[in-house]
C-alpha cells in the first residue's frame, strides 16, 4: 500500500483510525502532516502518499485547514493547498506567515475577496503588488491599509478612499503619520475621526479640533488619549457624560483636578478619580479615610 513506509505512530500493519480520511489511505499521511515535529521530508513524504488517491485534496477539509495554517507546511504543500476548492482553506494560506511573495502574487488573482484581503495584508506582500491591491475591493484595500509595509504615495490615496472603512483603516494604523491624523481629523464619518481621536500619535492641534467635535464619541475618544493635553483635559472636566468619565480614567488628567473630581456627588465617578495612578497619593489616602 503507498505510504506504509511512512511508519506513522497510533497505527497498526498501516491501519489507522481513519478520522482524517475521505477516502482510503488519506488517514496515513493526515497525522504527519498536521504534526508540528514532522520533518520537511517527511512532510514531502505524506504529501506523496496522498497522490494515487487524488493528493492532498482528498483530506477532510478541517485537516487542510489546519495544514495550511501550520507554521511548519512546505513552501510545496502551501502552494497545493493555495489552489483548494475550499476558500477558507487558500484563506489559511495565504495568512501562513511561510507563503512566499511569489504564492502571494498568484494569489493575488484569486475569485474571493477574503483571501485577497489575507494577500494584502500579508507583511510579506511585495510592495508593488499592494499597490495594485489597492484598488481592489473595499476588504482588500482595507486590508492593504492596515500593512505595515504600505508605501506612503497608497497610503495617502486610501487615506482619500470613497469608503469610510478604508479610511478608517488608515487612522487606525499604529504608525499612521500624524499628517494624515489630521486630514482625517475632519473626516465626515464619526467612527474615521473616533480612530483618530484614540491614536496616540495625534498632535495636540488635531486632538483640540476633535475635543470640539459635535459627536460625543469623538469626544470621548479624545478624553480617553493618553497624549491629551492637560489644559484639554482641564476643558472635558468642566462637561458631563462620557467625557468626564474618560477625563477621570486619564493617567495624563492634572492632579488637582483628580482632587476636585473626589468631591462628586457621584460615587462612582469619585472611585473611578481616585483609582487613576496621577492622584496624589495623600488626597487618595484621605479619600479612602473618609469612605471609612
Amino acid at each position: 500500500m503507498p505510504g506504509a513506509s511512512i511508519g506513522i505512530p497510533g497505527t497498526v500493519n498501516g491501519q489507522g483510525t481513519n478520522q482524517y480520511a475521505r477516502r482510503p489511505g488519506s488517514h496515513l499521511a493526515a497525522p504527519i502532516l498536521v504534526n508540528p515535529d514532522s520533518t520537511v521530508a517527511l512532510l514531502q513524504q505524506a504529501a506523496a502518499t496522498l497522490q494515487p488517491w487524488g493528493g492532498i485534496a482528498v483530506i477532510k477539509q478541517d485537516i487542510r485547514w489546519d495544514v495550511a495554517s501550520s507554521p511548519h507546511c512546505t513552501p510545496a504543500l502551501l502552494e497545493m493547498l493555495s489552489q483548494d476548492s475550499d476558500a477558507r482553506v487558500r484563506l489559511q494560506v495565504a495568512r501562513n506567515s511561510r507563503c512566499a511573495p511569489t504564492l502571494l502574487q498568484a494569489m493575488a488573482k484569486d475569485p474571493n475577496p477574503e483571501v485577497r484581503a489575507a494577500v494584502a495584508g500579508a507583511p510579506q506582500c511585495p510592495p508593488e503588488l499592494l499597490e495594485q491591491l489597492c484598488q481592489d475591493q473595499y476588504q482588500v484595500r482595507s486590508a492593504a491599509a492596515g500593512n505595515p509595509i504600505c508605501p506612503p504615495r497608497a497610503l495617502s490615496k486610501l487615506a482619500r478612499d470613497k469608503s469610510p472603512t478604508v479610511r478608517r483603516a488608515v487612522a487606525e494604523r499604529s504608525q499612521c503619520p500624524a499628517d494624515l491624523l489630521g486630514r482625517l481629523a475632519s473626516d465626515r464619518d464619526t467612527e474615521v475621526r473616533s480612530a483618530v481621536a484614540r491614536h496616540p500619535s495625534a498632535l495636540p492641534a488635531t486632538l483640540s479640533q476633535l475635543a470640539a467635535d459635535r459627536n460625543e464619541q469623538v469626544q470621548v475618544g479624545v478624553a480617553n488619549n493618553p497624549a491629551c493635553p492637560p489644559e484639554l483635559l482641564r476643558q472635558f472636566a468642566q462637561q458631563s457624560g462620557g467625557p468626564l468619565w474618560a477625563v477621570a480614567r486619564n493617567p495624563n488628567t492634572p492632579p488637582d483636578v483628580l482632587g476636585r473630581m473626589l468631591q462628586s456627588p457621584d460615587v462612582r465617578l469619585a472611585a473611578t478619580a481616585a483609582d487613576n495612578p496621577g492622584l496624589l497619593p495623600h488626597l487618595r489616602a484621605m479619600w479612602q479615610l473618609a469612605q471609612g
